[in-house]
């Protein structure tokens, strides 16, 4: 009996899988373009996150308090500017797109960063090395902010269903990992070739660091070239600029729902996380493992075991099972992963750390795709309560919260090894240096993946809670009330600024990407800025209720200026009317 279940379960699994994929609509034109950016960007990130310090305090001779200082002001920027770039491009009416014309400058403004920040003059002494990081550093951080926010921003209007977005969000993944065997794996591939030890000082020499910076740059510029040419950027607009904006602001901020709240706390406790371990990588290899090839084979591991279990995280995610549960799995993984590599890393062979390594890596694989995709779906639930989309504000403001988080930890990590007694430029390190360097690379971590897996139990939008979801902004666009899935309570319609209006759609061009939901019309249309519907185009939508009419009424015989006034009244009339029948 065991193995004709095995059978069946196999059979279903594939069936799924497969049916699920026919059912995507968005083209792979598409997925191809969306993911090329996160390769440049994957790239640039990984050789500062792993590289960057380490060369300033073991080549350039920049104490390592120091270092950790630039640093950590790099990742503040990073993150304190993304809601900034969020704001603007959501409000953006520019008729190149409304996240493109950005990411375009920021791609130029981190392409010149990078060249600068891995080529320091030699005959900087190391108080000026460290300014000339800071010089070069800071305008990376606010350019590598800008372009992390506006993509994810841009996931919700090429990818419109729940496993749409999981396909968008995996492609990028794939390239995104790509980008990290590129910005992590070169040196110590390089170095093996020239047969330099991890433990020998040229490990990081300058003109590998400059030729790395060199490689990186372009592959950003190119990778964006390809963004540009093959992914849309629909430009969809509020139906009431203005009285969008009012309506939100007596109806809450972006991060008042429980989705939106629980999501954070559960992003910003992985982004540390994975800050922490980005971090202290090099330093954990050469310090505590002491091998001459740990290093570049570990990160080739890494790699290969990313690229591996992402499709196998993507499969299962495909057959049925929420994406909480898939990323609530990862977390578990990656947690068995750095235990085991506290427990035994400093003991056994260097075959066996590769096989810890291994194991930490299939957790990081599902990390790639699955939370980018779920922040998208919290992005369809601020709509149903506020009435507008706002990608752009909720991604940078979990990403701001998250960096801050994270720049806060690499203050935080550089003040304990300083502490500890860590000495630049030395090949070997005390025994409370190594202790520490296990503690802060394993434990830390394990900590925060444990807390970010628990908050996941709260994380309610699953695959029919979004769809739900979709409808409900439906029918409030068209003057219905519509029940919320998440709180089981009733919702007026939108405001009569926030409904669709009859007739006021324009066709534009047709990418062919899926239903995006909310304000995108079924058929890929966008719909034009409208001014307040009149009384009598209620009764289009089959709202018949004087109560309701009759804020409009006042509004049309009324000034313009009124309109505010007129959306809570008909709000709070609708209100009264859903007592009454209960």
């Amino acid at each position: 009996v065991a193995p004709a279940e095995l059978v069946r379960l196999t059979s279903c699994f594939m069936t799924n899988a497969v049916g699920c994929r026919k059912r995507s609509t968005v083209p792979w034109k598409v997925r191809i373009g969306y993911g090329c950016p996160w390769f440049g960007v994957s790239a640039v990130f990984f050789s500062c996150a792993l590289w960057m310090q380490k060369f300033y305090v073991d080549t350039v001779q920049v104490s390592v308090g120091a270092a950790a200082r630039v640093f950590g002001m790099i990742i503040m920027l990073y993150a304190i500017s993304q809601p900034v770039w969020g704001v603007v491009s959501d409000r953006s009416t520019c008729r190149w797109g409304k996240r493109k014309p950005f990411i375009a400058v920021a791609c130029v403004v981190v392409a010149i960063s990078i060249c600068g920040l891995t080529a320091p003059p030699e005959e900087l002494s190391p108080d000026e090395a460290a300014v000339w990081a800071a010089m070069f550093g800071l305008p990376l951080g606010l350019g590598l902010g800008a372009m992390e926010a506006l993509l994810q921003a841009l996931v919700p209007s090429i990818a419109g269903s729940y496993d749409d977005r999981a396909a968008v969000t995996f492609t990028s993944g794939l390239f995104h990992l790509a980008g990290m065997i590129v910005g992590g794996g070169v040196i110590p591939a390089v170095n093996l070739a020239r047969d330099v030890k991890e433990s020998d000082l040229q490990f990081l020499s300058r003109e590998l660091l400059s030729s790395l910076g060199l490689a990186v740059c372009i592959a950003l510029l190119v990778s964006c070239i390809v963004f540009m040419a093959l992914t849309p950027d629909p430009s969809v607009v509020s139906l009431d600029t203005r009285g969008a904006r009012e309506y939100c602001r007596t109806s809450g901020t972006v991060l008042t729902s429980m989705p939106a709240r629980v999501y954070v706390i559960f992003w910003v406790l992985c982004s540390g996380a994975t800050g922490t371990t980005s971090t202290l990588l090099a330093f954990f290899a050469a310090s505590v493992v002491e091998s001459d090839v740990v290093l570049t084979w570990g990160l080739m591991v890494m790699a290969v075991g990313c690229i591996v279990s992402a499709p196998m995280w993507r499969l299962v995610m495909i057959a049925g099972v929420e994406k909480p549960r898939v990323e609530q799995c990862c977390l578990v993984v990656m947690c068995l992963g750095l235990t085991l590599i506290f427990v035994f890393g400093h003991t056994v062979s260097e075959m066996g750390f590769l096989g810890l390594l291994l194991v930490w890596s299939f957790g990081v694989g599902g990390q790639s795709f699955a939370p980018a995709a779920m922040k998208a779906d919290v992005t369809d639930y601020d709509e149903l309560l506020n009435g507008v989309r706002r990608e752009g504000l909720f991604v940078s403001t979990v990403d701001c919260a998250s960096k801050a988080f994270a720049g806060f930890l690499v203050v935080a990590l550089g003040v304990v090894l300083e502490a500890a007694g860590y000495e630049s430029g030395q090949d070997v390190q005390t025994e409370s240096v190594r202790v520490w360097l296990r503690v802060l690379f394993c434990l830390i971590p394990v900590s925060l993946y444990a807390s970010a897996a628990a908050i996941l139990c709260y994380y309610p939008l699953s695959r029919s809670v979004l769809t739900d979801v979709q409808e409900a902004i439906r029918l409030r666009r068209q003057g219905k009330c519509a029940r919320d899935p998440v709180s089981d309570r009733e919702l007026p319609p939108f405001p009569a600024g926030l409904r669709k209006p009859v007739g006021a759609c324009e066709e534009v061009q047709r990418p062919a990407v899926g239903s995006a939901g909310g304000v995108f019309v079924e058929d890929h249309m966008r719909v034009a800025e409208a001014p307040p519907r009149l009384a009598s185009e209620d009764n289009v939508t089959g709202t018949s209720n004087p109560a309701i009419r009759s804020p409009v009424t006042a509004q049309e015989q009324g000034a313009a200026g009124g309109w505010t006034a007129a959306v809570v009244t008909e709000s709070v009339a609708q209100m009264s009317d859903d007592a009454q029948e209960v």
